[in-house]
């Protein structure tokens, strides 16, 4: 009688220890990759803008060769397709003023292409980066990504403010409402008030 209450205790203590050991094992088990990105550099990130249209590009660059670099200026060149079209367009970003490059540490350089905009449904991209000391020499090709080294962020995660409608103030909340832009009218906040409690 007394080992059949035993079994009784023992048993629900017994599923529950095989439980937790399961979901430890499985936590164990679990390999989240990292980020391409981050831990590499031969991957560069093309970040959209709300449109959908490529504006920026960020990527790891460092010194080719024996040498680093000393003061001259850094673009990139993007190369792509259209649907419908099978020849290459091209966008050239914004140059910049860079005061050198190391050969064994790469810097993260953000590359501007506002005044180029790559299109959204642009495909088959590729990217080339240039360095050049001085307008009247030749450049000097730093790093190529093809197609499948290039990642895109998305643009859902940015935060864009709403528009302030004309003639009023949008106020958010557990209920959001237009406020107008006079003096608040207590009667109609009264009623208001009822209306909804």
């Amino acid at each position: 009688m007394n080992s059949s209450q035993h079994r009784k205790k023992l048993i629900p203590s017994g599923i529950l220890l095989f439980l937790v050991f399961c979901i430890m094992n499985s936590a164990h088990c679990l390999i989240i990759p990292p980020d391409p990105f981050e831990s590499t550099d031969r991957f560069a990130l093309l970040i959209p803008a709300f449109d959908g249209t490529i504006v920026r590009v960020q990527a790891k660059v460092k010194a080719l060769g024996q040498d680093p670099l000393g003061t001259g200026e850094i673009w990139a060149f993007l190369q792509y397709k259209l649907p419908g079209n099978n020849k290459f367009f091209s966008s050239v970003s914004s140059s910049i003023s860079i005061q050198g490059l190391n050969t064994a540490t790469s810097t993260l350089i953000e590359f501007d292409f506002s005044k180029e905009p790559i299109p959204a449904n642009a495909y088959h991209r590729r990217l080339q980066i240039y360095y050049q000391v001085n307008p009247g020499t030749l450049p000097l090709q730093l790093a190529e990504y093809r197609p499948e080294q290039l990642l895109v962020t998305s643009s859902a995660n940015a935060y864009q403010p709403p528009l302030s409608p004309s003639g009023g103030t949008l106020i958010f909340g557990p209920i959001t409402f237009l406020r107008e832009r006079e003096q608040p009218n207590p009667t109609s906040a009264d009623s208001m008030f009822k209306k909804y409690f």
